[in-house]
């Protein structure tokens, strides 16, 4: 990578060797910055119809050593008061989305990716198939227990579509095929 000013291509965009951040802190002590990257506005999706002057702030962050050197910035801090170095909204974000990838007890039911589920809601469940699993949670069992990874599991009811019985025989011919008409099974399942 060229140094000098001269030795760039007349060519080259300002984006691929200029980086600007914002300084989050900087410990004396250890003499590292907590660094938040901004981006150009040419490596977003706007690429050649932005403004080459604009920037957009990212949820990146690195460290940067007295030697100049970055390395990945470690998340297991905690982020309980909002003083330097505990400020960094970036590391907020990081760890709000490590604790949505796991489910969390709440009053009657659990926290899972943003929304809560109780006992008698309706769920949409992943499958193999194209189309989600559609059922009703009937039981919620949540373990504390370190030992258990999972933390809690939930008794799913499976929900049935209509318009897979239209074809069979026996179901009456004025029985309209509609994707959204569902009917409770007797399929219990436990899910974690």
């Amino acid at each position: 990578m060229p140094v000098e000013a001269r030795d760039l291509p007349e060519d080259a965009p300002v984006a691929d060797y200029f980086w600007f951040g914002k300084i989050v802190f900087i410990n004396q002590q250890t003499k590292q910055m907590h660094v938040q990257w901004f981006e150009h506005a040419s490596k977003t999706i706007l690429q050649e119809i932005c403004n080459p002057r604009e920037l957009f702030l990212t949820m990146t962050l690195s460290y940067s050593d007295k030697d100049g050197s970055f390395t990945a910035l470690s998340q297991d801090s905690g982020m309980p008061s909002s003083d330097p170095p505990d400020n960094c909204p970036v590391c907020r974000a990081a760890l709000q989305d490590d604790a949505e990838n796991f489910p969390q007890a709440v009053d009657d039911g659990f926290a899972f990716h943003g929304t809560e589920y109780h006992v008698a809601d309706f769920v949409l469940v992943q499958s193999s198939d194209v189309v989600c699993r559609v059922g009703q949670i009937e039981e919620i069992s949540w373990s504390n227990s370190a030992r258990d990874e999972d933390g809690g599991k939930f008794e799913f009811r499976a929900l049935g579509r209509i318009s897979d019985l239209v074809n069979l025989p026996g179901c009456p011919e004025d029985v309209f095929k509609d994707e959204r008409h569902l009917y409770l099974t007797e399929i219990h399942e436990m899910l974690r």
